[in-house]
Formats: C-alpha cells, sequence, structure tokens
C-alpha cells in the first residue's frame, strides 16, 4: 500500500465545519440577520438527520396524510395494499386507504380533518376510533368534503371509500388548523422543531438504503401517491423543504442511479435551490455496511467492471482483491458523481456551494485509507472530488447494550463510559489526521445516542428522558468538536415511541415537549458553537 501523501498546510484558524480550515477554504461568513436584537445566526456545525415518512411515525411532517399513507388497499382492509390503479395513479373504483396508525397519546393526532376529494363516494371508518361529518358535495366544482373528528385516546385513521363509481381523485386528508382547499406542504410543528438546524439530511427521507431506482424516468415524482415506499419521498419536495425552512441540503444518490439519474438530479437542485443553499452529496449510504444491499450490489459492480476490463483502474495495481475493489469503488462513484455535480452547477460552486463527501466506517479507517489512496493515485489529490471524509461516531451502553436488568442508572452509567471510550473506540485522531493529510474536514453524518436493541427498554427510555442525558449530550459533543470533529449531523430529528427495541434515537417523544433532554443539548450547543 502506497503511502500517504501530506495535504496543505493547515493554518490553525477553525474553520466553519470545524476542525483547522484548509488554505483552500474561502467560504463567505454566515449573515447574522438584521432588526434591533442582533444575534449570531446558527452555527452550520450542528444539524440534523430527518425522520422516515411512515404511517406510524410520531413526527407530524407532512400537513396532508395522504403524504405518508400506505398505497391504496381494499375497503375492508385498507393496509392490505390491493387496490386496483389506473395509469394515473387513482383506484380504479372502490378502496380504502390506511393514513396513520400507533397515535395514541400523542398531542398533534387528535382534532378535525378535513377528507377531500374529487368526485362522489361513500366514506366509512375501518378500525378507526373517530367519527365522520355529514359529507358536503360541491356538484359544480364536483368536490366532496367530509370532516373526521379523532378524539383525545384515538390512535389510528383508516377510511373505506365505496359507490365510487368510475372512482375519486386529488384524494386529501388535511390534519386540523389547515385550509383543505390550499394547504401547505409542512406542518407549523415540523417547521418550528428543526428550526435552529441549519442542515438536514435526507437518508430516510429518501429511503436510500435498499433503494431500488436506476433511472430518473423511475423515481417518485410530486404525482406519486404515497411516499412510504421504497423509492422515498420526491426531490422536489427536498427542495420545497429547503426553501420554506431555508435549509442547507446533505443528500444521497442512490447507489443505483445511472450517469443520467445524478445530471438530471444536479440540474433540478441548480434550477430550483436557491443559489444561497449549501448541498451536501453523499453517494448512497453507509456502501461498506453488508446489511444492506447497497452493499453487495457495490461489490458486484466492482467485480463485473474489474472482469470485463483487465485495464479497469479499481485494480490498476494487480492488488486481486474483490473486497479492496468494493471499497475503491465507492470512493469512484463518489468521484464520478462530484464530476457530474462540477458540470451542473461549474467549477466555482465545487467545494462551497456543492460539497461532496466520502463517508466511511468511523472505526475502520484502513478502509478510509484504502479509498483516498486510491483515489490520489489514480485520478489526483481527493480534494478536488470531495470536499470532506465523514463517518458516525454514536456513543451507546458497549457490552450492556443488549442486556437485561438494568435500571436508569445504569444505563447512564454504561453511556457516559461510551462517552468517556468514544475517541479512542472511534478512532477519532486517527480518523481527523488522515483526512487532513488530503486536505479534508472529518464531519460526521450520523451521530448521537445509540439504544437500540432488546433488553432494558423501561430503562433505556427512562435514561433518554432524564435530565443527566442532558450533561452526557453535552459531553459527547464536546468530545466530538474538542477532537477537531466539523459539522456534526445528530440521528435523528422527531418524536419517537422509546418502548420497542429499535431505540431511542429521536430527540423527544412528542413534539410538544420542546424540553426534552437532548433537545435542550442541541440547542445549547447550537448557542455555545461559533458561526464559522
Amino acid at each position: 500500500m502506497a503511502m500517504l501523501l501530506a495535504g496543505p498546510i493547515l493554518t490553525g484558524c477553525e474553520g466553519e465545519d470545524g476542525g483547522e480550515a484548509v488554505t483552500r477554504d474561502l467560504r463567505p461568513a454566515t449573515s447574522t440577520g438584521t432588526g434591533a436584537i442582533q444575534r449570531q445566526a446558527p452555527s452550520p456545525r450542528l444539524g440534523l438527520n430527518l425522520p422516515p415518512v411512515y404511517d406510524w411515525g410520531l413526527t407530524p411532517m407532512f400537513v396532508d396524510l395522504m403524504d405518508q399513507a400506505r398505497r391504496f388497499g381494499s375497503p375492508v382492509a385498507p393496509w392490505d395494499e390491493t387496490a386496483l390503479l389506473g395509469e394515473d395513479g387513482w383506484p380504479v373504483g372502490d378502496f380504502g386507504i390506511f393514513l396513520a396508525t400507533r397515535q395514541e397519546g400523542t398531542s398533534h393526532f387528535p382534532g378535525t380533518y378535513t377528507v377531500r376529494f374529487r368526485g362522489r363516494a361513500e366514506v366509512t371508518l375501518v378500525a378507526s376510533r373517530a367519527s365522520l361529518g355529514i359529507p358536503n358535495y360541491d356538484s359544480v366544482e364536483n368536490i366532496t368534503v367530509i370532516d373526521v373528528h379523532v378524539p383525545e385516546d384515538g390512535n389510528q385513521l383508516a377510511l373505506a371509500f365505496t359507490e365510487t363509481g368510475a372512482g375519486i381523485k386529488d384524494l386529501r386528508v388535511i390534519r386540523p388548523g389547515y385550509d383543505a382547499a390550499d394547504p401547505p406542504r409542512f406542518t407549523r410543528e415540523f417547521l418550528d422543531h428543526i428550526a435552529p438546524f441549519p442542515t438536514v439530511r435526507l437518508m430516510d427521507w429518501l429511503r436510500t438504503n435498499n433503494n431500488p431506482v436506476a433511472r430518473w424516468n423511475l423515481r417518485t415524482t410530486p404525482e406519486t401517491k404515497h411516499y412510504a415506499s421504497p423509492k422515498g419521498v420526491p426531490w422536489e419536495h427536498v427542495i420545497d423543504l429547503a426553501i420554506v425552512a431555508g435549509k442547507d441540503l446533505w443528500i444521497n444518490v442512490p447507489a443505483l442511479a445511472d450517469d443520467d439519474y445524478v445530471l438530471q438530479l444536479a440540474t433540478l437542485l441548480k434550477r430550483q435551490l436557491p443559489a444561497t443553499t449549501r448541498i451536501y452529496v453523499e453517494y448512497s449510504n453507509e456502501v461498506w455496511n453488508a446489511q444492506f444491499a447497497q452493499y453487495e450490489q457495490n461489490r458486484s459492480l466492482a467485480i463485473t467492471e474489474v472482469r470485463d476490463d483487465p485495464l479497469s483502474p479499481l485494480d490498476h495495481d494487480a492488488v486481486g482483491d474483490e473486497n479492496v475493489w468494493g471499497i475503491r469503488r465507492i470512493a469512484q462513484r463518489g468521484k464520478q458523481i462530484s464530476e457530474l455535480f462540477r458540470a451542473t452547477f461549474g467549477e466555482a460552486a465545487m467545494m462551497h456551494r456543492v460539497r461532496p463527501v466520502f463517508a466511511t466506517q468511523v472505526v475502520n479507517p484502513y478502509l478510509t485509507s484504502i479509498a483516498l489512496e486510491y483515489i490520489d493515485e489514480v485520478f489526483g489529490p481527493p480534494g478536488r472530488y470531495f470536499y470532506a471524509v465523514a463517518g458516525a461516531p454514536y456513543f451507546n451502553l458497549g457490552s450492556r447494550q443488549t442486556e437485561e436488568g438494568l435500571d436508569t442508572d445504569d444505563v447512564l452509567a454504561a453511556m457516559a463510559t461510551s462517552i468517556e471510550t468514544l475517541p479512542h473506540v472511534n478512532r477519532l485522531e486517527e480518523n481527523i489526521a488522515l483526512a487532513r493529510q488530503y486536505g479534508l474536514p472529518f464531519l460526521a453524518y450520523e451521530g448521537g445516542s445509540d439504544t437500540f436493541g432488546p433488553g432494558s427498554l423501561a430503562a433505556k427510555k427512562a435514561a433518554s428522558l432524564h435530565p443527566r442525558m442532558e450533561t452526557l449530550c453535552r459531553r459527547y459533543l464536546d468530545n466530538w468538536y474538542d477532537s477537531g470533529g466539523g459539522l456534526f449531523m445528530w440521528f435523528h430529528a422527531g418524536a419517537g415511541r422509546w418502548d420497542t427495541p429499535y431505540g431511542t434515537w429521536e430527540l423527544t417523544t412528542d413534539l410538544a415537549l420542546d424540553d426534552a433532554p437532548k433537545l435542550r443539548c442541541l440547542h445549547a450547543v447550537l448557542d455555545q458553537l461559533p458561526s464559522r
């Protein structure tokens, strides 16, 4: 393996994304705004991953429940997703729709929803604790409107549409408090929740893991009726969020996306996003992680490339190792995506407005060294193609992660130990030094408190809500920044139900609980970080 080459001389000043700024960093200062109270703009060094879109999610992101609903089903079992659809995606004849479930006890779910659609139908509730108002049909506009009243103890909402004739279209189910004729896309609660954080990562929104889309014409579009699908939320809605909420975006390009897909995406982003929006561009998500389909997809593509072309750069040194080819291809595809964005946005935008990121396994810097050496030896300095290297330095319970019988103090103590050993376990110093050798900062594409897995679920939940969690969170982020880490994308925003083995990832259990420990921590860290 070739020796790593030293990068540019470091200036010693703190860069916008943390660590020491490299000589190529010519990014503009962040505006502090205007008005009687001059407050420093939120630091761009802390952002959020957005939660996935599901009917059981506890984060009310979209005003129209159709955006989170399952695919159309039968009237008797709306959750079976078996409705016959026409070419326009709307059901042909009678159908059911499963809109929300497991919402008991949440502040946002009770209230009066408005069901609005084009056409006429008999609308009934299915397995839902709610009541229907009297339908109002406008024969001139051919529009039917019905109120649905969800009580305080409501937990799910499913509807059946019968006697539809040729079928109904343009169905909306609008949350309480919004104009059903002209609703906004995003709820006030969601926008308020993410408001302090300048950057959002869209990995889960885009359903990056195991995403099947290879061609642009097969992607989700705004005309798609449901977004809780393997294809994810439309790019147009991602752009809408950036504009409405004023966010920089961290996007994930599907693992199978061809060059035309990438060019079409880059063109759409350039055309519709404000010129001030920064775009972090990542190839898929954790392509090194064998639990996801993209791992084997990338590995197979690497093997095929070398076998089809004996002169493939993936085996330029005749290493003959399929695993090395796979790691090299992750970097190579990221480099190709970077070049496609460069062709669209222009040279001046690269590493400033457009910020391609090479994401790696934080506990295994060897993978990073393989990838960056490869780019450097075959294509030139990695800094031409990548803005930064990134990893996911979570803290957890260590060896007690799935242990039964723990109490709240046990969980907090285990997590405190994890934080103290974080720089060593996650090899932060080695990762950051390796990135800097190539003149790149080291970012966190994900990170936060990891309680995933069975065992002591009540204690894990109690610990996540305990005031000491705020202190642990602060110490954790202090360790990250003190080590030289840059932009940190917390995983993840929103509210969750923390009584399952699937972790307490979210910032709170209800968006109305805006003083939860992790939220307090992140707000405090935002206020203390420099804006550059």
